[in-house]
């Protein structure tokens, strides 16, 4: 629900459809698969097979900013996710459609925001953004988000842009993650950069999902840098309980 409003959501159905699939992995139970199977058709029903969008059919206002993304937007996190889910469909039923999808949805990654698409700037390094603001906000959960689903697509295709592109995100990563290190927890975003007005925004909620993104994300690239900063988060975790 957004304002009382029941409304669709890419991430929220991508999520549903990966709990469903988890359940389908751990219990071998198909009900579970079909379920997630409905979630990945609708989203594919509802790509924009043009841009490779997934919308939100909604106007909303992007939590310690001054802006208000407009109706139709879309979200690199949606991107990712869904790309996660359309993924783990494939991997069991051998559709192609799904993985047709999922190249499609990496298209507005390679696209400015400026320009219609989903990829900022951050300092010479490409940032996949949750929230297409202008001026930019660099969500780190959505961030994370994005570059988990392009692993998955690339480890399950060999996808080469795919592989790009999670690559030049880790490089991203790993240069911007000091900038999210604030007294006692992680930044959510980093709006503050772009504008000067703003306060430093955090959630101790998110934090505690940075940490788990950051781990699977380390398990991945066994990256020195990841561990630093899920030591000093996890140290923040324990100072504040």
């Amino acid at each position: 629900k957004y304002k009382d409003e029941s409304r669709y959501n890419p991430v929220t159905i991508s999520q549903y459809g990966l709990k469903q699939y988890s359940n389908y992995i751990e219990t071998g139970d198909n009900q579970y698969y079909d379920k997630a199977k409905i979630q990945a058709d609708y989203l594919i029903n509802v790509q924009d097979k043009e841009t490779g969008k997934f919308y939100y059919d909604y106007d909303f206002k992007v939590s310690g900013t001054n802006q208000t993304l407009k109706a139709p937007w879309s979200s690199a996190m949606a991107q990712g996710q869904v790309i996660s889910l359309l993924v783990r469909i494939y991997s069991v039923s051998g559709d192609k459609k799904y993985i047709e999808a999922s190249k499609l949805a990496m298209k507005p990654l390679t696209i400015s925001v400026q320009d219609g698409g989903l990829k900022a700037d951050f300092f010479g390094y490409d940032y996949y953004e949750e929230y297409p603001t202008i001026p930019e906000s660099y969500t780190l959960n959505g961030f994370m988000f994005t570059l988990i689903g392009l692993y998955d697509l690339y480890n399950v295709t060999g996808d080469t842009q795919a592989q790009e592109l999670y690559n030049k995100g880790i490089e991203t990563l790993e240069y911007c993650l000091p900038f999210y290190d604030s007294t006692g927890i992680s930044l959510y975003h980093l709006a503050h950069l772009t504008d000067r007005n703003l306060p430093l925004h955090y959630s101790e909620s998110y934090h505690t999902i940075h940490i788990i993104q950051l781990k699977t994300l380390d398990q991945i690239e066994d990256n020195s840098t990841f561990k630093y900063y899920i030591n000093r988060w996890e140290g923040y975790v324990k100072e504040n309980s």
